[in-house]
C-alpha cells in the first residue's frame, strides 16, 4: 500500500504534464475565437477539463501534506466548485441564438476561473516553498 508521501510524488509528476496539455489547449481556444463557436466552445471544454484535473490533483496533494496551510486547501476547493459550475453551463446548450446575457454571464465565469485558477497555483507554489522551510 502506498503512503500519503508516495502519492504526492506521483501527482507532482503527473499534474505538469496535464498542465502542459491544458497550455495548448488554452492557446487553441485564443487561436479560434468565438466566431467559430463550435471550435472554441470545443476547445474551452478541454481547458476547463484539463484545468478541472489540475485543480483537483492539486488540492489532493495539499490535502495529503500534513503541514497543509487549510485555507488554501479550502480555496482550491471553491475553484473546483467554480470550475464544475462552469463546465455545466457551457455544456448546457445555447438557445439558437444564444442571448447576450448569456455570452456575458459565460465570459465572467471563463475569466473569473482563469485568473482565479492563477492564483491558485501561485498560493500552491507559496504553500510548497513554505512547507520546505
Amino acid at each position: 500500500m502506498r503512503s500519503n508521501n508516495d502519492w504526492q510524488k506521483i501527482l507532482l509528476k503527473i499534474i505538469p504534464i496535464v498542465g502542459c496539455f491544458s497550455a495548448f489547449v488554452l492557446i487553441m481556444v485564443g487561436v479560434f475565437s468565438e466566431d467559430v463557436w463550435t471550435v472554441h466552445i470545443f476547445w474551452t471544454n478541454a481547458y476547463f477539463l484539463l484545468n478541472l484535473g489540475v485543480m483537483i490533483g492539486f488540492t489532493a496533494i495539499l490535502f495529503l501534506n500534513p503541514k497543509r496551510i487549510k485555507l488554501i486547501c479550502y480555496y482550491g476547493i471553491a475553484i473546483i466548485i467554480i470550475d464544475s459550475i462552469f463546465l455545466f453551463l457551457i455544456v448546457t446548450p445555447p438557445p439558437s441564438e444564444p442571448a447576450i446575457i448569456i455570452i456575458k454571464i459565460l465570459h465572467f465565469f471563463e475569466w473569473f476561473y482563469v485568473f482565479t485558477s492563477l492564483a491558485y497555483v501561485g498560493l500552491f507554489l507559496y504553500h510548497i516553498d513554505k512547507t520546505n522551510e
